[in-house]
């Protein structure tokens, strides 16, 4: 902000005791000193910017130096059409305790004064926490510009404030403790105020955990508060510590209510103060609390988030969670022996558990919630907040311990047991999906499924569980799934549940595939579509120690002679049909003493040859493990190429004369090998990148 003195001639008056006017009621036991300001020349401020400040010379009230501050345009942009005024603290002394009155004179005489105060019934106001120099209290819309311009207030283009402050301290036997540090509290305080009323003792008691609620808007961070107390639009404005945050007390104002403590609890008049502390910090941990955008989220609410959704709030309920049970819970009960540590009155149910009890209840109700997710794709978020609720259980039986908060814990108890039941079945259905799943059947060209990917990826997510499963899964498998083969790996005895249900996935996911490879036009693309499948199943288990470990090296060689079993019957199956065009039966008309080539039967053998030969191609060239592919490619090579040499040898010459042979045979021997070999080197860089 910019100081703007020097555009206008600003007066300040010495202390006087001038007359309270009759809605003030001055205590004689503050003390309190009035001062006048007067803002001389008005009319230059009216092209200030808007939060461009004028600010009077300090002068000293109760042993702490002040100045009033005046924005004629408004503090901010939402004010800019009033003008803001302001009393700012001045000393570098922290934590003074204020009351405060600043009016506007009424320059005509009629004594109709604008007047914004906290004297007035004092019993019932709440003394302001100056926490630092430059905190300040006042309004931000203290009067509209245009009727400042019209009214009396201003007279000879001059403005005048009166103010008048009364400060209130905090006197003990002891040295004021270092900052961040406590005073034991077995030590003898005693706590004098200015004639020694007990309710400028509550007054005080209140002062310290208002400003403890409301002093700061994050752990870094100052706020502007807003008084629904005052007749005009008031702003309270501080500057927070930043070494707390909001809502917390420094052990420095644990220390002060706990001298206030000292000082009334033999008087008997502490209990107002309780019944303060309970609401005041019952109202801080609540804010906290629904500051995190938890919420309260009934069973329809959560199941009708998607899958991000969903994980986003349970990781928001962790985060909550946590930062209740390893700090703002351990930190209220910190407060709470510090401050009432010895006092009879104030019991650990009565007060600790009456001001976190409510966010325990809520934190418990929203986790037991989740207990009702009915969708498996959510199965991780479950685990995380089973995991999370797991770890913190122990907490929540220290903190909630006595017999009438045990329902507290017992209910998080029975969540928890709830979560598991919830893993288990979310785990079964995530099986029964796999096996059964009908949906999107067939892929064009026998690439990855995306039913293998998905259930690839779920299968590596759940391997990163695995030490919290093998303590919920725990009874095997209780269907097998019809093959010897596979039978042996199910009745192992030797694994665990949860490695048994892994395999029975496995076998799940390769008899669905199975099914799905059925779909596909051509008997090749079947055997192509299985081997990328069952080779990705592969490298995925391989690709993952965790995986590999609850699946075993067993089964994976196991899938290893299901691919190379489907790679045989791919190569027999292309390689049987391209030789069948180059069989020799059919190809002669027969006459009782000579044959003759039939060359229209030559000619649709070539063709039909070469539409062979480029299928071959295509669906070899769709094999996604290059050394899968050039294996296959080398064998169905050997075989072919020696066949189709003999067969364009015995007929190409009979068939039809030497310039029609370009017409009907496509490939010499050389362009058929150079043709298939193009093809592989060429998949080697496109199609094979995506699975190795």
């Amino acid at each position: 902000m910019v100081r703007e003195c020097q555009e206008t001639s600003i007066v300040h008056h010495s202390p006087s005791t001038r007359a309270i006017p009759p809605c003030v009621c001055c205590r004689n036991d503050l003390a309190t000193s009035t001062h006048t300001v007067r803002f001389n020349g008005y009319s230059q401020m009216e092209g200030l910017e808007v939060g461009k400040y004028l600010v009077s010379d300090t002068f000293t009230a109760g042993g702490y130096n002040w100045a009033i501050t005046l924005y004629p345009n408004g503090k901010m942009d939402q004010f800019k059409d009033y003008i803001s005024l302001y009393i700012r603290l001045e000393s570098d002394k922290t934590d003074v305790s204020a009351i405060f009155e600043l009016l506007l004179v009424d320059q005509s005489g009629k004594g109709e004064h604008r007047i914004q105060t906290q004297f007035g019934r004092l019993q019932e106001k709440q003394p302001f926490l100056m926490r630092r120099r430059g905190s300040q209290w006042g309004s931000d819309q203290y009067i509209e510009n245009f009727l400042l311009k019209k009214s009396d207030y201003l007279k000879d283009d001059c403005l005048v404030v009166n103010c008048l402050v009364g400060v209130l301290e905090i006197k003990t036997e002891m040295e004021n403790p270092a900052p961040g540090a406590f005073v034991p509290y077995r030590s003898t305080l005693l706590v004098d105020y200015p004639g020694t009323k007990e309710s400028n003792c509550e007054l005080v008691f209140k002062g310290i955990l208002t400003f403890s609620i409301s002093g700061t808007e994050s752990d870094t961070m100052s706020s502007t508060v807003y008084s629904s107390s005052m007749a005009s639009s008031s702003s309270y404005e501080m500057q927070g510590n930043n070494s707390i945050g909001q809502g917390e007390l420094s052990s420095e104002q644990a220390y002060r209510l706990r001298c206030i403590v000292e000082r009334l609890n033999p008087t008997g008049c502490l209990g107002d103060c309780i019944v303060v502390y309970k609401i005041s910090r019952k109202s801080a941990v609540n804010a906290r609390f629904l500051r995190s955008g938890i919420g309260k989220w009934s069973i329809n609410d959560l199941q009708g988030l998607d899958s991000e959704e969903f994980t986003a709030k349970v990781k928001l309920w962790i985060q909550t969670a946590n930062k209740c049970y390893n700090r703002i819970f351990p930190g209220e009960r910190q407060y709470f022996e510090q401050i009432f540590d010895g006092v009879k009155s104030v019991t650990y149910h009565g007060c600790f558990l009456a001001i976190v009890e409510h966010v325990a209840v809520e934190l418990n109700n929203f986790a037991d919630a989740v207990s009702s997710i009915a969708s498996f794709q959510k199965l991780f978020a479950v685990l995380d907040l089973y995991k999370a609720l797991f770890v913190i259980l122990p907490e929540i039986q220290n903190l909630f311990h006595s017999a009438v908060s045990a329902n507290i814990y017992s209910e998080a108890a029975k969540t928890i047991d709830n979560l598991a039941t919830l893993i288990r079945k979310l785990f079964s259905s995530f099986e029964e999906t796999v096996l059964n799943e009908r949906l999107n059947t067939s892929t064009r060209d026998g690439s990855i499924h995306s039913l293998t990917e998905y259930a690839m990826n779920y299968v590596t997510s759940i391997s990163e569980y695995k030490e919290i499963l093998m303590n919920i899964i725990l009874s095997r498998p209780s269907s097998s799934l019809g093959y010897q083969s596979n039978n042996q790996f199910l009745n192992d005895s030797g694994r665990s549940p949860l490695q048994l249900h892994m395999i029975w996935i496995m076998i799940s996911l390769r008899i669905n595939l199975e099914g799905k490879s059925r779909g596909h036009e051509y008997s090749s693309l079947r055997y192509v579509f299985m081997m990328n499948n069952v080779n990705y199943i592969i490298k995925t288990i391989t690709g993952s120690p965790e995986l590999l470990e609850l699946i075993g090296k067993e089964y994976v060689s196991q899938l290893s002679k299901d691919v190379m079993q489907a790679a045989q019957d791919y190569y027999s199956s292309v390689l049987h049909g391209i030789l069948y065009c180059l069989r020799d039966d059919g190809l002669n008309y027969k006459f009782p003493f000579y044959s003759k080539i039939s060359k229209d039967s030559l000619k649709d053998r070539f063709k039909a040859f070469d539409i062979k030969f480029e299928e071959v191609c295509r669906t070899l060239s769709f094999v996604l493990d290059s050394q899968l592919r050039n294996q296959l490619h080398d064998l169905i090579l050997s075989q072919l190429l020696p066949a189709y040499r003999s067969f364009l040898e015995k007929y190409s010459s009979r068939a039809m004369r030497e310039k029609y042979k370009e017409r009907y045979i496509k490939y010499s021997s050389e362009d058929l090998e150079y043709a298939f070999g193009t093809l592989v080197i060429h998949n080697d860089t496109a199609v094979d990148s995506g699975i190795n």
